[in-house]
């Protein structure tokens, strides 16, 4: 377990949890944790956006005020647009602790921007290096990708074994999808990531002992202007032993 919560206690006590629905609080685990993540010395963190989509601005406020409540510094960047030489140039000359690079970037911008952060200030652990580390340390690397990290710790937070069990991991982006499914798979889960190119993605979600519990990493923004994730709550809530939804609790807690 990362330090950051391992001597937490907000753990809850072992529940059959497959009895009834659980719908995840997500503000009362955000706050014991930011709670215990309070710091001194005010250490400062530059977020950097590019173009203008709402769901990243979303994002990007529920950081500034995580960042706020627990004595960061943060100063967001942003620009409507920025050529990538300019781009890499400004991360370069950033006098800070912490470097986040709100993605998704823009098409014409690549994977340069993020190789560009220097590795230890590096805070959504996307850099080459840290990626590397990860698959190395697991939930031992210092820093870990801050959603998949949320999603292990709701996990937790349900005394929920993955040991010997199935996963369904539904995405592989190097956000999210990748880095969660090692570190599942350094909790000795038995992972099966779907993506695009998946044919019956259904037949592996049943399959899966995990299935019944669904964390949803997603927001979008419906066509009468909702956010929403990228699972459909009404439907999906009459079958799941857990679920988080969209938008709050998985945001929450991993300080998106």
């Amino acid at each position: 377990m990362h330090p950051y919560y391992e001597n937490s206690q907000f753990k809850k006590n072992s529940i059959n949890y497959q009895l009834m629905l659980k719908i995840f609080n997500g503000n009362l685990l955000a706050k014991q944790l930011m709670e215990q993540m309070k710091v001194k010395g005010r250490p400062s963190l530059s977020i950097i956006m590019v173009g203008d989509s709402v769901a990243s601005k979303s994002f990007i406020n529920r950081k500034l005020k995580a960042c706020e409540f627990v004595g960061i510094d943060a100063k967001l960047y942003q620009f409507d647009q920025l050529e990538q030489d300019k781009l890499i140039r400004h991360i370069q000359s950033l006098d800070t602790d912490g470097i986040l690079v709100q993605l998704p970037l823009p098409s014409y911008l690549n994977r340069s921007i993020i190789e560009a952060i220097p590795v230890e200030k590096d805070v959504d652990c996307l850099h080459s290096a840290n990626l590397e580390k990860l698959i190395v340390q697991g939930e031992l690397n210092p820093l870990l990708p801050c959603t998949a990290a949320a999603v292990l710790q709701i996990l937790d937070y349900y005394n929920i074994n993955l040991a010997g069990q199935k996963v369904t991991v539904i995405g592989r982006s190097v956000l999210v999808g990748l880095p969660l499914s090692l570190l599942l798979m350094k909790r000795n889960a038995t992972v099966t990531v779907c993506h695009k190119q998946t044919s019956n993605i259904q037949e592996h979600i049943l399959n899966a002992d995990i299935g019944a519990i669904v964390i949803d990493v997603g927001i979008n923004r419906a066509e009468n202007n909702k956010i929403v994730g990228d699972v459909n709550f009404d439907l999906v809530s009459k079958k799941a032993s857990i679920i988080t939804p969209v938008p709050g609790e998985i945001q929450l807690t991993s300080g998106n």
